[in-house]
């Protein structure tokens, strides 16, 4: 499935209707689902979705991809979500140059639930501003992973003005109920700042253990109602 250089304006405004809707419900592909070059404005649900859950079988996929995507005005829900929720596999969830803003929901929210099996996710210059809740999202309940979580921002990344209507995170990675002991890394923000919780949040629960916990070279400031850094580890930890 391939999606690219694609702009798409004013979707769902009498409904709630996504601007770009994804749907992978007990799909089996060794395919990259790759959205690319592609610009989504003022949609009356998510700006874009990509989400799979088991239908007859479970869904079995390549690489989830979005490459220099840009959501605006997503006015009832999260600006840009890859959401999977059910006991299927997918090799990689992967985002370069991806930024959303104003968002009635989480900026840019990667969920991963109900048994599903991933190798890693990579983030890389994810950027979110003017978000309902969080910014930047990755939520694993009920997960196996079998490499790492790595988030990577660079010199023009931001995570700003998140928790607008709820203190929220600017970053936040959660793990529960987590197979596997992946590394997690929050590296390189160059601007998290003005967040209404805390700026960057990486937990684990009891039933979640991880490798090497990595957050470092990111500037935050001004986070309104919480820590500016908060790494809070239950589960087992590598280092």
């Amino acid at each position: 499935v391939t999606v690219l250089d694609f702009t798409i304006s004013d979707s769902g405004l009498g409904g709630a209707g996504d601007g770009l809707d994804i749907i992978l419900d007990g799909t089996t592909s060794t395919g990259t689902v790759l959205v690319q070059n592609t610009t989504v404005d003022n949609s009356n649900g998510r700006g874009v979705y990509i989400h799979g859950a088991n239908g007859t079988n479970p869904f079995s996929l390549g690489n989830i991809r979005l490459d220099n995507v840009t959501s605006t005005f997503s006015n009832t829900a999260d600006g840009i979500a890859v959401d999977l929720d059910g006991t299927g596999t997918v090799a990689n969830v992967e985002m370069q140059d991806v930024t959303a803003g104003f968002s009635n929901g989480v900026g840019v929210h990667v969920e991963l639930t109900g048994g599903v099996t991933v190798d890693s996710i990579d983030l890389t210059n994810v950027s979110s501003a003017f978000s309902a809740s969080e910014g930047l999202f990755v939520d694993l309940d009920n997960v196996t992973i079998n490499s790492d979580i790595t988030l990577t921002g660079g010199p023009n990344s931001f995570v700003t003005l998140s928790g607008l209507t709820t203190p929220s995170d600017g970053i936040r990675v959660e793990l529960s109920s987590v197979t596997g002991t992946p590394n997690v890394s929050v590296t390189d923000y160059a601007d998290v700042s003005f967040n209404d919780g805390n700026g960057i949040a990486v937990v684990n629960s009891t039933t979640a253990s991880v490798g090497t916990v990595t957050v470092s070279d990111n500037v935050v400031d001004n986070s309104l109602s919480g820590h500016g850094i908060n790494v809070d580890l239950f589960g087992s930890v590598g280092a």
